[in-house]
């Protein structure tokens, strides 16, 4: 059995819970609600599982320690001893989300307490990152678009050999060509629902979130380019009602088990095609760095256009 490193949340102490439900409480008209009542639905589960590595290690190193209330607990020395030998052999990287999450946590959790020096510690392991190098991996829009309109156009070749192969295809490449237009994030891509988020307008289409389904609160609405129009009807007339139990759920990406495809599905499905056909699996944060850079290499207003393009607050 594969053991457990993360302790869920109904194992936690009494009081870690309270303190966490307190701290998610939600802001009402009357009051603002708790430190972490904004945050989204992934930072949440990032420092709860976070937070739950940190109770497990003790759990197991030093069970006693969970009597302790959150702040006497949470000491310099458990927290060097817990990144030392509870993280050891993980990448400066993963060392760091860990400190990082625990911080997130402690500090909702436990608002009136100095955390100053675990937002220290927290800072230094972010230095001590060493960034992958990103370009092995960025490939040029240009050629993200050629290929999801290839695979679209060969998608119903005889050479295919199944039905759900060939809607498998179509569907692919269209979230590339997608993507390579309209690099919104892998949470909203997944999330579009017809009618909802895609709307028709006119002769074209367009893609629409509110400030409360984005990652940092701005809207989107962005039209798709003409060139996807003839794409998006065939799909939605031909390709998707061919998907399982497609006609009993508005999500744009039907796959095979009857569901819309989830944003880590979609995100594996476009790697295995880039990897297939260009020789790099490139993930969809690189499709949004590849569109920045193609905008600032070939646009005066390039840097302007790229952070209205990503949906960035901030230049």
């Amino acid at each position: 059995m594969k053991q457990r490193t993360s302790l869920l949340e109904q194992d936690w102490p009494t009081s870690d819970r309270a303190a966490w439900a307190r701290a998610l409480e939600p802001p009402t008209i009357l009051d603002d609600g708790g430190p972490a009542g904004n945050w989204s639905k992934a930072s949440r589960n990032n420092a709860q599982w976070g937070y739950g590595r940190w109770l497990n290690f003790l759990a197991l190193s030093e069970p006693l320690a969970l009597d302790l209330g959150i702040v006497e607990r949470t000491t310099p020395e458990r927290v060097r001893r817990y990144l030392a030998e509870g993280c050891a052999g993980v990448s400066a990287t993963s060392r760091w989300n860990y400190c990082h999450a625990l911080y997130s946590a402690a500090r909702v959790m436990a608002a009136n307490a100095d955390w100053s020096w675990l937002k220290t510690l927290d800072a230094r392991l972010a230095r001590e990152m060493t960034p992958r190098d990103k370009r092995l991996r960025m490939v040029d829009p240009l050629r993200l678009i050629d290929l999801g309109i290839h695979l679209m156009d060969t998608a119903l070749d005889a050479h295919i050999p199944t039905r759900h192969a060939r809607e498998n295809q179509f569907r692919d490449g269209l979230i590339i060509a997608f993507l390579a237009f309209r690099p919104i994030r892998r949470r909203n891509i997944a999330a579009i629902r017809i009618g909802r988020h895609l709307l028709r307008v006119g002769g074209g289409y367009k893609v629409v979130f509110s400030g409360e389904e984005t990652k940092n609160k701005q809207p989107i609405e962005v039209k798709l380019p003409d060139i996807l129009v003839p794409f998006i009807d065939r799909y939605l007339a031909e390709i998707r009602p061919g998907f399982p139990r497609a006609s009993e759920h508005d999500g744009l990406w039907a796959s095979e088990k009857g569901f819309p495809m989830g944003a880590g599905t979609i995100y594996d499905r476009v790697r295995l095609r880039t990897r297939k056909a260009l020789g790099v699996a490139v993930n969809l944060h690189c499709i949004r760095d590849s569109a920045a850079t193609f905008l600032a290499d070939h646009d005066e207003e390039g840097l302007n256009n790229a952070r209205d393009l990503l949906g960035h607050a901030r230049l």
